[in-house]
């Protein structure tokens, strides 16, 4: 016990010195300068969302049937509303209603409304409304199904 010997941190510094040598802030400091503001990692999370929803919205419009009777019709018109409003509603054409029809009709509104929201947003990407290669990007990839499906092929 006679061996150790307490260093006596307080009395060993002056307060001056302490206040130097560790701030209270110290955490802190480091902290906030080196990383980012939380204003830019929320902004560039509500871009990656928006991304995302985007992209699930073409998904969606993708798989959506060739020749839906009127329920699969009104139930993804429904969907689309309910889930999609408020990407939708930073659109250029808010009161604008999905079209249903098809697939097809689907898609091309889609794109339609994602270049309007682009627009709305001062981008200057667009997207090409090529509803073939919308769906080889987005939709089921039918020569792996090919397999399960027989030889049926599949055309706009």
């Amino acid at each position: 016990m006679s061996n150790i010997k307490s260093r006596k941190y307080y009395e060993d510094y002056s307060l001056d010195e302490i206040s130097k040598k560790d701030s209270p802030f110290r955490f802190l400091l480091k902290m906030t300068q080196t990383q980012n503001p939380i204003e830019d990692k929320l902004k560039s999370s509500d871009d990656e969302l928006r991304t995302s929803t985007w992209t699930e919205l073409y998904k969606i419009a993708a798989y959506y049937y060739d020749n839906p009777d009127s329920s699969k019709r009104d139930n993804m018109f429904r969907y689309i509303r309910a889930n999609f409003s408020d990407v939708l509603n930073e659109t250029n054409n808010t009161n604008e209603l999905p079209l249903v029809q098809n697939r097809n009709t689907l898609l091309n509104w889609v794109c339609n409304k994602n270049n309007e929201f682009l627009e709305k947003k001062n981008s200057s990407k667009r997207v090409v409304c090529d509803i073939k290669s919308l769906i080889q990007v987005y939709g089921p990839n039918y020569e792996s199904a090919e397999d399960y499906l027989g030889s049926y092929k599949y055309s706009l």
